[in-house]
């Protein structure tokens, strides 16, 4: 097996920057630990119990994921709905991800969102 040459240099690239300045991989934490507060005070369900830059939220079929997630796109939150075979076969879940590029604001509004949906 090999990789394209650009591939290994973008990756390269990528980890040279990161022990250059972590400064993305910090924010990055702190937005995941702020997100995963903010959603457990909000008490929906969640699969993953921990501050990872994702929240995956269980849904009963692919049906009412696919329903989920398009109310959310019309709210302005882009979450991506993923049913059997990524998942267990009769579950569904929508999965919010988290960049250090969201502000707290951004974090926030995408929970009141997740909320009214």
């Amino acid at each position: 097996n090999s990789v394209a040459p650009c591939i290994a240099e973008a990756a390269s690239f990528i980890l040279r920057r990161l022990k250059i300045d972590n400064g993305f991989v910090q924010q990055l934490k702190a937005n995941a630990r702020f997100f995963y507060s903010e959603i457990k005070n909000s008490r929906m369900p969640l699969i993953n119990e921990s501050s990872v830059p994702f929240i995956c939220i269980p849904c009963k079929n692919g049906k009412v994921a696919k329903k989920f997630s398009d109310e959310l796109l019309k709210e302005g939150v882009i979450a991506p709905y993923y049913e059997y075979p990524q998942t267990p076969k009769g579950q569904a879940i929508v999965k919010v991800i988290v960049t250090a590029l969201h502000s707290f604001k951004q974090l926030s509004d995408c929970k009141t969102a997740l909320v009214k949906v």
